[in-house]
C-alpha cells in the first residue's frame, strides 16, 4: 500500500469519527449536483382575530368564546350571576346581579339607594353608602345655632349670598338712609366683619329690596334691588380686568315700561332663577298697582345677560301674591299667582301665557305665597298667607287641597330643604320669632322656634353663611326707623 493510499483511508476514518452518518447523507442531498437546497420555513402564527378562543388584551378583546380572561360577576363587582361573551369579544354583564344597588333591602343590607331607616330623629338626615350601610354622620341634635345679631343704625332688609372671592357667605344690607348697598363678609373666627359700602348713588336711589343670583351668567353673584322709588337697578359683578384694576360692582339701571302713559313702579320682588334657557338668573317682581285698588296688575321679567333690557310685561289684574317654583319639572321656574278673588293661576316658562285657574276657598286675602314640592310628586304645593292664618294646600293636579292650617301672623314665607334630607321645609318670621316647619312626609311638619327679639319684620332671607353648602338663615326687623336688627341663625347640618 502506497503511502498516499494510506493517507486517504486515514482521512475518510477520521471523517466517519467526527459526523454522524445522518449529518453525512443530510450533507450530501443539500450538494447534490453541486446546488445548495434551501430549507423550508415553518408555516407562518396566524393573526389573533376576535372568535379564534384566545383573548388578547392589546387587540382590545375583554374576552373570546369561553376564555373569559378570568372574569366573573363576583371579580366584576356583582354579587350573583353569570359573565358571558358576545360577538365583539366585549363582556357581557347583564346576567349578573348586584345586590345593593337595585332598589331593594336584601340580607345583610342596612339601607338601598333612598330606602331604609334614613331619618334622623331630630335634625339633619342619613345617607345610605356604597355598600348599603346607613351613615348618620350628619344628623344632629340641635338645628339652628343663634349667632350674634348685627345691629344697624340706618339699615333696612338684609339677604344672604355669596359674593366674590367665593367661600364663606356675606350679609348684604340696604341702606335707604344712606343711598347704598353695603357688604358684611363672614370670617369663620369673628362673624360678620366690618362693613363694605357696594355702591352709592344719587338721592333719587335708595335702595330697600335687595335680592341675589348670577345675573349675567359669568359664574359670580349679582346683586338686584327695588329702590324706595320703585324702581330697579341692578349691581353686576365685573372681576378685576386691565382696564379695571379692582373688582366692582357696576350700577346698572332696568328700565320700565309705561302704564297708560304712568310710568310702572316696582313694589316687591317675586323670586331669581332660570325662568328661559338663556345664561344668567332672570328677575321677577309684582309692580304697577292700580290707582283704584292697591292690588298689583303687572308682573315684570328681567331677563339675565351681559346687558340689561326693558322687562317683559305680564298682565295679572288685581294680584295679591307671587312665587315662583318649577311646576311641571322642565327645570325652569313658573310663575304662580293669586288674585284677590283667591283664584291659583299657573303661568308655565318660558311663555308665561294665561293658565288654568284654580280656586282656593278661602275668605282672607293672600298677602305672601310660597310654593314647592312638599309631597315629593313632582309638582308645586302651596302655602299661603293670610293676616291671620298659615295654610299649605296640595296640588292634586288641576285643583289645591288644604292639607293643614295653623294661625300666625306670619312674614316672608319660604320653602327650601333646610335639613337637606331630600324634603322641602318652610319657614317664616313672626313678630319676636323664626319659625320653622320640619317636614316629616305626608304633610306632617315638625314645630322649631327661634328668637329674635321684638321688631316689624322686614325679611327673612336663606343662604350659606359658612360656605359649607348647608342653608342658614337672616331675619331682618325693624326695631325704630330707620334703625333694623338682622339675625343670623347657622345651620349645623354640615
Amino acid at each position: 500500500m502506497s503511502a498516499r493510499t494510506g493517507q486517504h483511508r486515514h482521512m475518510k476514518h477520521a471523517l466517519r469519527n467526527a459526523f454522524p452518518v445522518g449529518f453525512a447523507l443530510t450533507l450530501a442531498l443539500a450538494c447534490n449536483d453541486g446546488r445548495i437546497q434551501k430549507k423550508k420555513d415553518p408555516p407562518p402564527i396566524p393573526e389573533p382575530v376576535c372568535g379564534d378562543g384566545r383573548v388578547d388584551a392589546d387587540a382590545g378583546e375583554q374576552c373570546d368564546g369561553s376564555d373569559l380572561g378570568g372574569n366573573s360577576c363576583t371579580s366584576l363587582g356583582f354579587d350573583l350571576g353569570t359573565v358571558s361573551c358576545d360577538a365583539q369579544c366585549r363582556l357581557v354583564t347583564s346576567q349578573c346581579v348586584k345586590l345593593c344597588g337595585d332598589g331593594k333591602i336584601g340580607p345583610g343590607e342596612e339601607c338601598d339607594g333612598t330606602l331604609g331607616p334614613l331619618a334622623c330623629p331630630g335634625w339633619g338626615y342619613k345617607a345610605c353608602s356604597a355598600s348599603c350601610k346607613v351613615d348618620a354622620i350628619h344628623c344632629r341634635s340641635e338645628s339652628f345655632a343663634v349667632g350674634t345679631p348685627i345691629s344697624f343704625s340706618s339699615g333696612g332688609v338684609s339677604i344672604l349670598t355669596d359674593l366674590a372671592p367665593e367661600g364663606p357667605g356675606d350679609l348684604v344690607t340696604a341702606v335707604p338712609e344712606f343711598f347704598r348697598l353695603q357688604t358684611h363678609a363672614w370670617d369663620p373666627t369673628k362673624g360678620f366683619e366690618a362693613n363694605r359700602v357696594m355702591s352709592r348713588m344719587n338721592d333719587a336711589e335708595r335702595p330697600a329690596l335687595p335680592i341675589a343670583g348670577d345675573l349675567d351668567g359669568d359664574g359670580h353673584v349679582d346683586l338686584a334691588a327695588i329702590h324706595m322709588s320703585g324702581q330697579v337697578a341692578r349691581f353686576r359683578f365685573v372681576p378685576a380686568g386691565s382696564s379695571n384694576p379692582t373688582d366692582r360692582f357696576q350700577v346698572e339701571p332696568l328700565p320700565l315700561p309705561a302704564d297708560g302713559g304712568t310710568p310702572c313702579v316696582v313694589d316687591r320682588w317675586i323670586g331669581v332663577g332660570a325662568l328661559d334657557s338663556a345664561p344668567g338668573a332672570d328677575l321677577a317682581a309684582l309692580g304697577c298697582p292700580t290707582t283704584s285698588a292697591p292690588e298689583d296688575d303687572a308682573i315684570f321679567v328681567f331677563r339675565g345677560g351681559d346687558q340689561p333690557s326693558e322687562p317683559t310685561r305680564i298682565d295679572a289684574p288685581l294680584t295679591t301674591a307671587a312665587t315662583l317654583a318649577d311646576d311641571d319639572g322642565d327645570g325652569l321656574l313658573d310663575l304662580i299667582v293669586v288674585d284677590d278673588a283667591h283664584q291659583v293661576s299657573i303661568r308655565r316658562a318660558p311663555d308665561f301665557g294665561p293658565g288654568t285657574q284654580a280656586a282656593l276657598g278661602m275668605g282672607d286675602p293672600v298677602t305672601a305665597l310660597a310654593a314647592g314640592d312638599l309631597d315629593g310628586d313632582g309638582d308645586a304645593d302651596l302655602v299661603t298667607v293670610t293676616a291671620t292664618e298659615l295654610t299649605i294646600f296640595e296640588n292634586t293636579g288641576g285643583a289645591f287641597a288644604e292639607r293643614r292650617s295653623e294661625t300666625a301672623a306670619a312674614f316672608f314665607p319660604l320653602v327650601r330643604d333646610l335639613d337637606l334630607d331630600g324634603l322641602l321645609d318652610l319657614a317664616w318670621v313672626e313678630d319676636g320669632r323664626v319659625q320653622v316647619r320640619r317636614n316629616l312626609g305626608g304633610f306632617t311638619f315638625a314645630p322649631l322656634e327661634f328668637a329674635t327679639g321684638p321688631g316689624t319684620p322686614i325679611g327673612l332671607s336663606a343662604g350659606d353663611v359658612e360656605g359649607d353648602d348647608d342653608p342658614d338663615l337672616a331675619a331682618s326687623v325693624l326695631t325704630a326707623s330707620p334703625k333694623s336688627v338682622t339675625y343670623v341663625f347657622i345651620n349645623p347640618v354640615r
